[in-house]
C-alpha cells in the first residue's frame, strides 16, 4: 500500500483498495484526501454515500455552488442533477445520464431515517469527521457513527457479503475527538506523532496520519503559507494537532503525588507540594470512587467542579492524551 502517488499527492485508490474496512485518513489541507477519495469512487463507477455531520453540512454539499464534490464533476466534465428526498433528509446526486453517482447525508440524520434500505452501497465516505473549534459538538458522536455504520451495512456480512467499507477524512485539529476515542485510537496516534509514523495498523482499522506529503511541502514557500499564523501553517502543512498543548502530557512520578479519586477508568492524583494534579490511568488505592454512570459522574462533577477550573487555567497535567480525553468526556456528560 502506498501513502502517495509518484507526484506527490495522497495515493487514495492504493489505501481504498486495502483490505482494512475502517480507514482513517488524516492530512494537511490541500493534499489530495476528499478529492482523491471521491475520484476514485467516479472513475470506477462506484456508488457511495457522502456523509457529513450535520443536515445543514449536508444540503451544503447537494448544491452545485458548494458542493465540494464539484472539482471533481468538473474535472471528469459531468453536469450533476441532486434531487431531495426523505423530508430534506437525504440528497441523491446522478449524472447526465441518469446514473445515480452518490447520495447525501448527515450523520445525525440517519438514526432518523426509516423504511429506507441503504443496502445498494458499499462504501462510506465521512468528509471532516473532525471539527473545527467553532462547530457544535454532537453528543457521544463515536456512537452515532457506528450506528449510523450499522444501519447502512445491516447484515449482509451474515448473507456472505462483504462489509461496507467506510473511508473518514479529517485535517490535523484535535487528536482527542470522540470518534478516535470511541474507535480507541487516542493513544495510537499519539504514538504516531512522537515516533514520526504515518501509518497504524490493527485488526480491521488502518489509520493514516499524514506527516511527510510532498504536496504540503511544496506548498510551505507559498503566499499563503508564508503570510499566515504559524498555528494555521501547523495544522495545514505541518498536520499538527493545533488544539492539543502537548507541554501538559507527560508521564509524571507518582512519588510526588498523592491519590485523591478515581472517577471511571482514570486515577487522580494532588501533587504534594504544588497547587498542581495529575490525572493518569496509573492505579491506585484510593477510597473515593467514582463510575462513569450518570449518576456517580453528575456526583463527580458537584463535588470536583474546582478541578475543572484548575484544568481550564493549566493547573492539571496528564500522562496521554487518552486522559485527556475522558476528562473532559466526564465532565461534559
Amino acid at each position: 500500500m502506498n501513502i502517495y502517488k509518484p507526484e506527490g499527492w495522497l495515493d487514495a485508490d492504493s489505501i481504498i483498495q486495502s483490505p482494512f474496512i475502517y480507514q482513517f485518513i488524516i492530512g494537511g489541507r490541500g493534499i489530495g484526501k476528499s478529492y482523491g477519495v471521491i475520484d476514485y469512487f467516479i472513475k470506477n463507477n462506484l456508488k457511495f454515500i457522502y456523509l457529513r455531520r450535520t443536515q445543514v453540512e449536508a444540503k451544503l454539499q447537494a448544491d452545485p455552488v458548494t458542493s465540494q464534490l464539484m472539482p471533481n464533476f468538473k474535472d471528469r466534465e459531468i453536469s450533476p442533477v441532486f434531487r431531495t428526498m426523505a423530508e430534506g433528509k437525504i440528497h441523491v446526486c446522478y449524472g447526465p445520464d441518469g446514473k445515480e453517482i452518490c447520495l447525501i447525508t448527515a450523520l445525525t440524520a440517519i438514526a432518523s431515517l426509516r423504511g429506507i434500505s441503504l443496502d445498494d452501497y458499499d462504501y462510506i465516505v465521512y468528509d471532516e469527521f473532525i471539527t473545527e473549534p467553532h462547530v457544535r459538538q454532537i453528543k457521544a458522536e463515536g456512537m452515532a457513527l457506528a450506528n449510523a455504520y450499522e444501519t447502512i451495512n445491516r447484515n449482509r456480512e451474515l448473507k456472505g457479503r462483504p462489509p461496507v467499507k467506510m473511508i473518514c477524512l479529517a485535517n490535523s485539529l484535535n487528536i482527542a475527538n470522540d470518534i478516535f476515542m470511541y474507535y480507541d485510537l487516542i493513544e495510537p496516534a499519539e504514538n504516531m506523532l512522537l515516533n514520526d509514523e504515518e501509518i497504524y495498523i490493527r485488526n480491521d482499522i488502518l489509520l493514516i496520519i499524514s506527516q511527510h506529503s510532498p504536496i504540503s511541502e511544496a506548498k510551505r514557500g507559498t503566499a499563503l503559507y508564508m503570510n499566515v499564523s504559524e498555528e494555521f501553517a501547523k495544522m495545514a502543512i505541518s498536520n499538527k494537532f493545533i488544539l492539543n498543548d502537548f507541554a501538559y502530557v507527560k508521564k509524571r512520578k507518582l512519588s510526588e503525588y498523592i491519590p485523591k479519586v478515581r472517577v471511571g477508568s482514570l486515577y487522580i492524583y494532588r501533587h504534594k507540594t504544588r497547587s498542581e494534579w495529575y490525572v493518569c490511568s496509573s492505579k491506585s488505592e484510593v477510597k473515593e470512587q467514582y463510575s462513569d454512570g450518570y449518576a456517580d459522574l453528575a456526583r463527580f462533577q458537584r463535588k470536583y467542579f474546582r478541578l475543572w477550573a484548575r484544568y481550564l487555567d493549566g493547573g492539571v497535567r496528564f500522562d496521554s492524551y487518552k486522559s485527556v480525553a475522558l476528562f473532559e468526556k466526564y465532565y461534559k456528560v
